[in-house]
């Protein structure tokens, strides 16, 4: 898979319709899996990340607005769309994953789940504070406001492989083969930083603990790709007082072509996966 496109290299989605008669024995089994409920998929990621706007998105349902709000439960989709698949949100709060990820990460362990995204951004979470400033975030350092949101971005990134430690060691117990997709979400906040932003996921901390999952099981009971998109294109803000705006020259039809992308990609991992 490619980690991102250009309009050039844009293709389309291909759908069960699309296939018609040419659908084979596999993908017929995979369909009725689907159907009764039995192929799942859970949906990781830190709080901000976009894991409901995701779901949303894939279900081809309408967001109410682009402010984030937290998740506070598990939330479940049946999905309606041409992502064949029954998704499971798990929030990204820190102070909830205790009550709610042990409940999907049994699933893992035990065999339930078929497949994990986890949407990660770079460190771009974004921040539910209303409207207060910045500064009165735990993130906030007087001596070094100048370097804010680096130190946030830092900090969130740490955050990312945190989170992946946990679902990693429960992905390694799975009596059944499993796929997992990382999608770097938020193009549009960090396209002027492409090779940088491959390159911490593909060649640092990130992916050494995902070769330790494939050291762990093998290339034929464990697959995972990576991509990229934004699932929407939006101005970051912390609070009522900062704003990263996002990057010049990144316009809807390179969001929509980057987020095809990822649709078929994924819909190629689901087949694959099976």
């Amino acid at each position: 898979m490619d980690f991102l496109t250009t309009i050039g290299f844009a293709s389309s989605v291909i759908t069960i319709a699309e296939k018609g008669k040419g659908i084979d024995v596999k993908l017929k089994n995979f369909v009725r899996k689907v159907l009764k409920g039995d192929y799942i998929i859970v949906i990781f990621g830190a709080g901000g990340n976009g894991k409901t706007s995701l779901a949303y998105t894939l279900n081809q349902e309408e967001l109410d607005n682009l402010n984030y709000k937290e998740t506070h439960n598990t939330e479940q989709l049946k999905m309606n769309s041409d992502i064949w698949g029954h998704f499971l949100v798990a929030p990204g709060q820190e102070r909830r994953i205790e009550r709610y990820w042990a409940d999907l990460l049994t699933k893992i362990s035990t065999g339930k789940i078929a497949g994990v995204i986890n949407v990660v951004s770079y460190g771009y979470h974004s921040v539910d504070i209303g409207n207060k400033s910045f500064k009165d975030t735990s993130y906030f350092n007087a001596d070094r406001i100048d370097n804010f949101l680096d130190d946030f971005l830092k900090e969130k990134r740490r955050e990312e492989i945190r989170y992946l430690k946990k679902i990693a060691e429960h992905i390694k117990t799975a009596p059944n083969k499993v796929w997992m997709l990382t999608l770097v979400n938020k193009q549009d906040l960090w396209w002027n930083k492409q090779k940088e932003v491959e390159n911490f996921y593909k060649n640092g901390e990130y992916n050494a603990i995902i070769e330790d999952i494939v050291s762990s099981r093998g290339t034929n009971h464990f697959l995972h790709e990576y991509i990229s998109c934004s699932l929407f294109s939006c101005n970051f803000q912390i609070g009522s007082d900062f704003t990263k705006r996002t990057v010049e020259g990144y316009d809807e039809p390179l969001r929509r072509a980057n987020y095809n992308n990822f649709v078929e990609n994924l819909n190629s991992l689901l087949r694959n996966g099976e």
